[in-house]
């Protein structure tokens, strides 16, 4: 675990190590082991975090701003057109289009030269299938502000936000470039994936209970916090920013001492270490500490399950199953071939093969799906696996007279299987061609000799 002032060199939420320090991480199985993609995926080789970013030169200053929220509007239409004068080439497009201030040239250069949102949002792209492709944009704005058009499947990232952050972080960095620009990137990659978090509850439909921003705001924590030790930085940094905010008692977005406290909860809760607190959050540490590892499990279950039915591989359920059923065993208690072999190989593999479409059969009687006859098989073949391997050895392995003796004293049993296999398929061709389904059939081969 990274100490205190190696996880956050700029934030006043600093982690410190406590009293009560422990050896080791108490971080739970399951939130080691998602189902979504290896964490590892969702950054680039390199620094990670942005601390190669250059943003001298980078201010507010002198940069002209929109009046109204109808120039403001009418600005984020010109950037929308802009980048869909291009026809989108991959489900989530990211487009630079140049500054035309030198203040704010630098940040151009920074985000079109270091693509920090490139490994974040490739990871989302190849997870989910969105209906339509999400433009990401990121220009000058007249106007410090990131938004999601709604209606357009465009996100606009302003230039004029991360000279915000540039401007907030600048005196903490204490004139420490590579401190700057991890704080910087940070803060910015989060606000992308709060917009994200906005365009995937229009584009998927997702449902939310509460309000839409501070759900955007767990979206993007989740997203960060799949690697929770890179991901704490960044969220952190991210909540320091949120705080400085200026709230609006009326408007959607919560109160921004609530979104700090909330970002930083999900952080610290995915991080899940005794070792590690807030320092100068006495209150915070003592009341709502405790409780953020089951706030942050909360969240990425209640999102895994939202995205569930979009993600690519739920598309086709066989293709999971095939995945599934391809991994080594984990059951080491899963039951070995006789050591002497078997005395009729073709009544073992029958009665599998008996089991698992009697099995198909009752499941889709009481309105189970592809997924659930997938999983069954997929738990019959990972429960006997060593026993199946064997048993196709030997009956692949068979002599031809001694297969045409198995059949004859099977052969009324492998009609009535036959005859089952082929209702299964004319009834649920889908359930019959699912691939963990196929792959079953031919881990224990049974055929009419000579076919």
């Amino acid at each position: 675990m990274r100490t205190a002032a190696a996880l956050l060199a700029l934030s006043t939420l600093f982690i410190a190590t406590s009293a009560h320090a422990q050896a080791g991480s108490i971080l739970p199985e399951e939130l080691t082991t998602p189902r979504l993609l290896p964490p590892e995926e969702l950054f680039r080789a390199g620094d990670p975090l942005g601390g190669d970013a250059d943003f001298t030169g980078v201010t507010l200053a002198g940069v002209p701003m929109v009046s109204s929220q109808d120039e403001a509007n009418a600005r984020l239409e010109e950037i929308r057109a802009a980048a869909a004068a291009t026809p989108a080439t991959s489900p989530i497009e990211v487009v630079y289009l140049p500054s035309e201030r030198p203040e704010l040239a630098p940040v151009h250069a920074a985000f079109s030269k270091g693509r920090y949102f490139e490994p974040v949002l490739g990871v989302i792209a190849q997870e989910l299938d969105l209906p339509v492709p999400l433009r990401v944009v990121m220009a000058d704005c007249k106007n410090v502000n990131a938004s999601y058009i709604g209606g357009r499947a465009t996100l606009v990232m302003c230039h004029e936000v991360v000279a915000s952050f540039v401007e907030y972080f600048r005196p903490k960095a204490g004139g420490d470039a590579a401190a700057l620009g991890k704080a910087v990137v940070s803060a910015t990659v989060f606000t992308l994936l709060h917009e994200v978090g906005h365009g995937l509850i229009e584009l998927l439909r997702l449902p939310v209970i509460g309000n839409e921003e501070d759900a955007a705001d767990r979206i993007a924590a989740v997203y960060l916090l799949r690697d929770p030790e890179v991901g704490a930085e960044r969220a952190m940094a991210a909540a320091d920013a949120t705080g400085a905010l200026s709230s609006i008692p009326w408007d959607v977005h919560p109160m921004s001492a609530q979104r700090r406290y909330n970002v930083m909860c999900l952080a610290l809760g995915a991080l899940n270490d005794p070792r590690v607190e807030a320092i100068g959050e006495d209150d915070f540490n003592a009341h709502r500490l405790p409780g953020c590892p089951a706030e942050f499990a909360n969240a990425r279950g209640a999102l895994d399950q939202l995205l569930a039915p979009h993600y690519r591989w739920r598309k086709s359920p066989r293709l999971e199953a095939l995945r599934i059923s391809n991994r080594a065993p984990t059951d080491s208690r899963a039951p070995l071939p006789p050591v002497n072999g078997w005395s009729d190989p073709y009544a073992e593999a029958l009665a599998y093969h008996a089991k698992v479409v009697n099995g198909l059969a009752a499941i889709l009687a009481q309105g189970g799906d592809a997924d659930a006859c997938a999983l069954f098989v997929i738990k019959l073949i990972n429960a006997n696996r060593r026993e199946m391997g064997s048993l196709r050895a030997v009956l692949t392995g068979l002599a031809a007279d001694r297969r045409q003796d198995l059949t004859r004293a099977h052969i009324f049993e492998i009609f009535d299987l036959l005859k089952l296999r082929k209702e299964l398929r004319d009834a649920h061709p889908e359930i019959a061609e699912l691939a963990v389904v196929e792959a079953f059939f031919e881990l224990v081969p049974v055929t009419l000799a000579g076919t």
